[in-house]
């Protein structure tokens, strides 16, 4: 394990490395680097940065993948490691990783199974171990769960009530938001900062402060003029914007009602943040002058 002087030292080689060939791949020993230092936010900028010029290089995807695993969010992960094994094959690694993420979603006998795999090939490497000791824990929380919500034997049975219709079911899965609610729901995403919601006409409808306002109508109004500028060079209309940083992201998207979007920190989950705010505005109450779109969904 590498001290943070070490880290450190190495971080300053891979950017004079990057300086002198910005294309270079040793941005995944860099990501990484930020990774094992704890900067999650700087890491998985440089990681998707330097994926969008290499999208085939599958240590970057392993990175990325360990990225997603310390933020909670396995299915992520799977998925970027799933890739990584498609372009460079299983390795000890991978294997090891993959044992993790699946333990990270509940899948106790896929784990198992893999941990077993790896056990044979190397029956006294402490991190097989611990993951070996990993997978009875979840196993027997997920038995105890399963004993804990089973009736006793002498537990009195009562008649199971008749089961929602289903529009009073669709209604419980899609009760409707002001856009206040919709903004705090967003905002409970770890680590957005602020989430706003712009109509057609540039009036804000989602944003608590004069601050906020500001950063709304300037975001929409930046929106606008890429569009515009699209639309006359290229004949083709914005859909969504996506803007990352070392220390922060903003992303926004068209709604027929105009622009909804937030701003964070790079450390956002930004699929669940992205899934929170499109889904939240589908169940956004139109206001007066507010129309929906015909559909009911996001543009």
């Amino acid at each position: 394990m590498l001290n943070v002087a070490e880290l450190d030292e190495r971080i300053e080689k891979c950017l004079a490395i990057l300086a002198e060939n910005p294309r270079s791949q040793v941005f995944a020993a860099l990501a990484d680097s930020y990774r094992k230092r704890g900067d999650f936010g700087r890491a998985f900028s440089v990681c998707k940065s330097g994926l969008k010029q290499h999208p085939d290089y599958a240590p970057a995807h392993i990175v990325l993948a360990k990225l997603y695993l310390h933020q909670g969010m396995p299915t992520e992960a799977h998925a970027v490691l799933t890739r990584a094994i498609e372009l460079d094959g299983p390795t000890r690694a991978s294997d090891l990783l993959q044992a993790e993420i699946l333990i990270a979603m509940g899948n106790v006998e896929g784990a198992r199974a893999a941990v077993e795999r790896l056990r044979r090939g190397d029956p006294r490497n402490p991190a097989i171990a611990e993951l070996r000791n990993r997978i009875k824990a979840c196993a027997a929380e997920k038995k105890h769960a399963s004993v804990k919500t089973s009736p006793s034997p002498d537990a009195v049975t009562v008649a199971p009530s008749a089961p929602p219709s289903p529009e009073i079911a669709a209604l419980g899965r899609s009760a409707p938001l002001t856009w206040g609610e919709w903004a705090a729901d967003l905002a409970a995403v770890p680590s957005v900062e602020h989430a706003f919601s712009v109509d057609a006409e540039g009036a804000i409808l989602a944003g608590v402060t004069d601050d906020e306002d500001a950063t709304a109508a300037t975001v929409a109004d930046m929106f606008a003029q890429i569009d515009a500028a699209l639309h006359a060079k290229l004949g083709i209309d914005l859909q969504e914007l996506r803007i990352e940083r070392s220390d922060a992201q903003l992303w926004c998207r068209r709604r027929d009602r105009g622009v909804i979007g937030f701003v964070g920190s790079a450390g956002v989950p930004f699929g669940a943040a992205r899934q929170t705010a499109v889904t939240g505005a589908e169940r956004v109450t139109p206001a007066a002058g507010d129309k929906p779109a015909a559909n009911g969904e996001v543009a």
